[in-house]
């Protein structure tokens, strides 16, 4: 008889957050407009920073950002291709590497993708650079560009296709 193939447990929200962590560095040049920063003494604290407020849905994150005036910001991805992700991997992800291409979408996917709904309404230029770091050439020494020449990728589904290429080849250390 054939066997039934298993399908990973879908991420949980704590794992995708944690993977935005880890590989979301989203560097945000808060233009906030002059009635909002008076209204607010900084974007973080309105946030909940200071408060450890947790937000249940992407549309309450986006509103939080709209409250607190955000005008544009400027994404940078990084994504960790360190041997870690093969262990968290093991005990959160159905014992696959986190970086496994093979059953739809993974953390650093989900990860990318919420990022990019989230902030893609404040990036005027679209360019995201997009570097990864902790495999082989790199270890804990310095950052690799997804592009040899070092450009932007061109939004997220660019961003996403580029992981995809490089996930598929990287060799993770660490």
């Amino acid at each position: 008889s054939l066997a039934k193939k298993k399908t990973p447990p879908n991420p949980s929200p704590s794992m995708i957050l944690s993977a935005f962590l880890l590989i979301c560095c989203a560097v945000a040049t808060w233009t906030v407009s002059p009635a909002k920063a008076r209204q607010s003494q900084s974007p973080s604290s309105e946030m909940g920073a200071d408060h450890h407020q947790a937000y249940g849905t992407l549309d309450q994150v986006k509103a939080a950002l709209q409250r607190v005036g955000l005008e544009s910001s400027n994404l940078i991805i990084g994504v960790d291709f360190t041997k870690s992700n093969q262990w968290t991997g093991k005990r959160c992800f159905g014992g696959r590497s986190l970086h496994d291409l093979a059953a739809g979408p993974n953390p650093y996917e989900e990860a990318i993708g919420i990022v990019g709904d989230t902030l893609s309404a404040y990036d005027e230029d679209n360019a995201i650079p997009c570097f990864g770091f902790g495999d082989t050439s790199t270890h804990d020494q310095g950052v690799f560009s997804f592009y040899g020449d070092r450009r932007p990728c061109a939004g997220i589904p660019e961003a996403l296709l580029r992981y995809r290429e490089i996930a598929a080849t990287v060799q993770l250390s660490g």
